[in-house]
């Protein structure tokens, strides 16, 4: 595995930026997927995605550590990552529904753009400047694996916002994605359309 121990030069912060420019104009959806302690989607980068976001891309981002600094885009934290960001000092209490509602709903406001926090075998909830819906999951028996059931909820919600699905629709399309994912034992899982069509 390989790391970065420093931020992008500028230069090369400013010509990954062009590329994406690029890409932009050529796509309707963007999955910013920003899980490195230093990665390559710094301030000149968030700045690009938050322009193109207004333009009308729809733009999903998953952030670990940095997903209040992203504007006006979908951010798509789980609810430890949206905690984490509001309330730094956070113990790891258990919370009610609401109490995640909350978090989300200031998350929401901080980025000035929607957002759904994926809460386990919760379900999800979808805040945009108009509701704050919780989207249950799909009950899935064990045995479970849940590697890779944030990014297969990602990939199925980016799939289903692209193919016209509104937020809650899009969301619940993604749980079913998931509850796919984490019956793979032992590896990152995938969910195929003939997988999901036959829930």
């Amino acid at each position: 595995m390989f790391h970065n121990f420093q931020e992008l030069h500028k230069t090369i912060a400013v010509k990954l930026a062009q590329k994406l420019d690029d890409m932009a104009l050529i796509c309707d959806i963007i999955a910013v997927t920003d899980q490195l302690t230093i990665g390559v989607v710094g301030n000149i980068i968030r700045e690009r995605l938050s322009y193109w976001a207004d333009k009308g891309k729809i733009i999903v981002v998953d952030s670990r550590d940095r997903i209040g600094l992203f504007r006006n885009v979908i951010v798509k934290p789980n609810e430890i990552e949206a905690v984490r960001w509001i309330e730094s000092e956070y113990d790891g209490a258990e919370r009610t529904i609401e109490q995640w509602a909350e978090v989300a709903k200031e998350l929401s406001q901080e980025v000035n753009g929607t957002c759904c926090v994926t809460l386990g075998s919760d379900g999800a909830l979808w805040i945009d400047s108009e509701t704050c819906i919780l989207i249950p999951t799909r009950v899935v028996e064990p045995p479970i694996d849940i590697v890779g059931a944030g990014d297969g909820f990602a990939a199925a919600l980016l799939c289903a916002l692209g193919a016209g699905s509104d937020g809650p629709e899009a969301t619940a399309f993604a749980h079913l994605a998931a509850s796919i994912v984490i019956k793979k034992m032992g590896t990152t899982g995938t969910a195929s359309p003939q997988e999901i069509l036959a829930i």
